[in-house]
């Protein structure tokens, strides 16, 4: 009775158990932050400080066969946007890709939709749903 317990307790409170995230964000304390969310979700959490960096952590995981569940991208940083590793990355697969942005106007939505990106997430993020907003972009990927 004790083990059925534990594994209702770990998925209600570990909604990302077992995923691999790749988050993108030149801001290393937002970086810590949501890297901190994740992993307390149940992730496996690796970080790129901008676009080109995780273009290439992307496609060395995939080429690893050990792929990226997902993607978490801030939309503005230096070398490579947002809005290019998300292009980039539907060049190579159907890979979950949540945008992050400062900016909340539809028109933003819109672009980072039409740029690859499968959701759309303002910030300040909410520490306490944002777990919850991934695993249901996982999920919602998982079932196209």
């Amino acid at each position: 009775a004790d083990d059925s317990r534990s594994s209702v307790v770990s998925s209600d409170t570990q909604p990302l158990q077992g995923r691999h995230l790749l988050v993108c964000e030149d801001s290393e304390t937002v970086q810590v932050l949501i890297r901190f969310v994740l992993e307390r979700a149940g992730a496996k959490v690796e970080t790129a400080l901008n676009g080109g960096e995780g273009l290439e952590k992307f496609l060395a995981a995939k080429q690893s066969g050990r792929p990226f569940d997902g993607v978490i991208t801030d939309m503005q940083m230096p070398v490579m946007t947002g809005y290019e590793l998300a292009t980039n990355i539907r060049q190579h697969d159907e890979t979950p890709v949540l945008a992050l942005t400062a900016y909340a106007q539809e028109e933003d939505e819109r672009s980072c939709l039409e740029a690859g990106c499968t959701g759309y997430q303002t910030k300040p993020i909410d520490t306490d749903s944002f777990a919850t907003t991934v695993a249901a972009l996982l999920a919602d990927n998982t079932a196209c």
